[in-house]
């Protein structure tokens, strides 16, 4: 499949086929959607608070596979902890979640 529309420097992601359109998006997805989390910071960290005990699971959880499948970043991850449950319980949430990130993936 030939993609015409690309830029000539994107072209060999393009001749990789669905492998190199996924690496893309895979590349650029991360930057994104740590962009957004941090814009939405008052928002979700209000939301967070919120629930209680269970936000610092839904927390973690969340990390956990989003930084485990390479979707976010988990420096706006981390920010987000400690802005919502302080420096302690934060960096203990985020320390948990990323050590479970990394048997993910």
């Amino acid at each position: 499949m030939k993609f015409l529309f690309l830029h000539p420097s994107l072209k060999k992601i393009g001749d990789l086929g669905p492998a190199g359109i996924l690496a893309l998006v895979w590349l650029s997805a991360p930057g994104i959607a740590g962009l957004y989390l941090l814009y939405n910071l008052g928002p979700v960290s209000e939301w967070l608070k919120s629930m209680g005990t269970a936000g610092i699971v839904i927390y973690s959880l969340v990390f956990l596979f989003s930084s485990g499948l390479g979707i976010l970043p988990t420096t706006a991850q981390a920010v987000l902890g400690g802005w919502v449950f302080g420096p302690a319980k934060g960096l203990l949430a985020a320390a948990v979640a990323f050590g479970g990130a990394a048997v993910i993936g």
